[in-house]
């Protein structure tokens, strides 16, 4: 998991927290329609409802490709196993 995603990201968006939709780990909505990249990054750059927006110098664009990437090999993996959950992470803390 990268970094930035257990610094800023899991807080919201792990089990057991209504924030944000656990769906995103298999790349999908609320409502169960698939979410896009650009959507992702979209809502990260600018905010949508509950979630803030992140400055370039929070999560810079290598940073960004990188929670995207997560997302999109986590929603892979999980399409042939369906029970697999993210392991917790250290929530927090400042970058290295």
């Amino acid at each position: 998991m990268p970094y930035v995603f257990g610094m800023y990201c899991f807080m919201c968006h792990k089990e057991g927290v209504q924030i944000g939709p656990m769906g995103m780990f298999d790349m999908l909505s609320k409502t169960g329609n698939p979410l896009h990249e650009q959507f992702i990054r979209n809502n990260v750059r600018f905010g949508i409802k509950a979630m803030p927006a992140f400055r370039l110098s929070e999560v810079s664009p290598k940073e960004l490709d990188g929670i995207v990437k997560y997302l999109k090999e986590l929603a892979a993996y999980r399409k042939s196993h369906p029970n697999y959950k993210p392991a917790p992470v250290q929530e927090g803390g400042s970058k290295k």
